[in-house]
């Protein structure tokens, strides 16, 4: 018996992730030709085509690999390891730009000159080549971000080392927490949800192994048997006089595929009295989550509608992080990213501001990112790369870093010239269109997102 238990003992501690660390790794390979060299004024901008750069203020503007990797379920991050493999000394004597703060539009620029404890000195800058940025979940599967530096800057003698071809290996420990995941899906909903796995994750080998995996189930909702936690994946939330317009707008989509149905917020409210536990916010917006909880861990639950305006379903107003004035009214936006996000601690710091990104901490998406940006209405937008053009009608244009899906940030502005309305754009190659009203048409060269410049209008009346 002794001999039994000691072997059961050892299949347990084998086969379970919770007592075993793991690691994860990674190549990484870049080309001399993928370096791309610019002169600004008394500076260098040294930029490997395809990343974004570092944004510390003040301190050099190099540039910045952020990597998804998908890690053992119910693991944490714990420490990262590199291997170098190659590297060389770039030729020449470099002055690397300083960061510098995003303009807000109709607002002045101002330099920022380098951090001189930074720039006096020979140490190399970063002063770590990779480092773990967070550990977060996605549908149930545990991703943590990691960012690597494949330039080193010695400011006093202004050298650069490029770092070709290295091997990141991260080491992930138990985490010690438990992680919201759906229990089950249709497959339909399970398929769109592994395309986007596929597409946040850059060790893509790793998912068959890691993903989480939940039971497939078809549709079990009927018109007539309606449940209170969602059993079907896309749900309407709106007012009881309401839900009679929707519905065959929800008949439509299961028409095409889509299993739908309206619930009313009354009756959310009536099965939910008890707000966000998640947050322990106590009001109607905290229970409309408690719902919308339930349907994606224990239902079917892939999208949700919300059916109305404020007035018609309760709205979360999140604190405004890029403001400078200590909170007011007009600080506080409007925000259904509450309801996308169904695990994150909007008020772990328990005051009556919520979503505030450094004493909360950034909430973690099921599905997308935030980024507050500095215009008053985006009128159109388009992805090239790893950045999003947004217009922003009379505030003009407002470019967005997309390397890192989890973090975007806005890294450059523009206000076009005579203060044209910036309604519709388009962009062929290195060049933005941009359809600017009676303005006509306008051109911005957008070679280097992080500073747009327009060079070209032509007046074209009412476009």
């Amino acid at each position: 018996m002794n001999y039994l238990v000691k072997w059961f003992i050892v299949v347990l501690l084998c086969s379970s992730p919770f007592f075993l660390n793991a690691s994860v790794t990674y190549d990484l390979h870049f080309s001399p030709s993928e370096l791309n060299f610019e002169r600004k004024g008394d500076y260098d901008i040294v930029s490997i085509k395809g990343i974004s750069f570092m944004n510390e203020v003040g301190k050099p503007m190099l540039p910045v690999k952020y990597l998804n990797l998908i890690i053992h379920q119910g693991t944490r991050a714990h420490s990262v390891d590199l291997k170098i493999h190659s590297s060389y000394e770039i030729p020449g004597d470099y002055n690397i730009h300083p960061a510098q703060p995003y303009i807000r539009i109709g607002e002045d620029s101002t330099f920022i000159p380098p951090d001189l404890s930074i720039y006096n000195s020979n140490s190399s800058y970063p002063y770590k080549k990779v480092k773990i940025l967070r550990t977060g979940n996605f549908a149930g599967n545990s991703i943590a971000t990691i960012a690597f530096y494949p330039l080193q800057y010695r400011p006093a003698s202004g050298e650069l080392t490029f770092y070709t071809d290295v091997t990141i290996t991260l080491d992930v420990r138990p985490s010690g927490s438990t992680e919201s995941r759906p229990i089950q899906r249709t497959p339909n909903s399970y398929r769109i949800y592994k395309n986007m796995l596929y597409s946040i994750v850059d060790n893509e080998w790793d998912i068959p192994g890691y993903c989480w995996k939940p039971s497939i189930v078809e549709n079990t909702y009927t018109a007539d048997s309606k449940q209170i936690i969602p059993s079907s994946p896309y749900i309407i939330i709106t007012a009881d006089s309401l839900e009679d317009a929707f519905s065959p707008f929800a008949e439509w989509l299961t028409r095409k595929g889509i299993e739908a149905h309206t619930i009313s917020v009354s009756e959310i409210l009536a099965a939910y009295p008890g707000g966000d536990p998640v947050s322990g916010i106590v009001d109607d917006a905290g229970s409309i989550r408690a719902f919308l909880k339930d349907g994606y861990e224990g239902g079917l639950l892939q999208w949700a509608l919300l059916g109305g305006d404020e007035d018609i379903v309760p709205v979360r107003y999140g604190y405004n992080k890029i403001c400078d004035n200590w909170p007011s009214f007009d600080f506080l936006i409007p925000t259904d990213l509450y309801y996308a996000d169904i695990h994150g601690n909007w008020n772990s710091d328990m005051d009556t501001l919520f979503g505030e990104f450094f004493n909360n901490g950034p909430p973690a998406f099921t599905v997308f990112g935030k980024c507050n940006f500095p215009l008053t209405r985006g009128w159109d937008m388009k992805v090239k790369n790893n950045y999003a053009y947004v217009a922003g009608g009379k505030n003009g244009l407002c470019i967005i870093d997309l390397s890192d899906s989890t973090s975007p940030y806005v890294i450059s502005s523009l206000p076009l010239k005579d203060s044209a309305n910036a309604q519709a754009i388009s962009i062929e190659g290195d060049y933005l269109h941009v359809a600017a009203n009676n303005y006509g048409l306008r051109i911005v060269n957008i070679s280097n997102p992080n500073y747009p410049e327009e060079i070209g209008a032509a007046p074209i009346d009412g476009i």
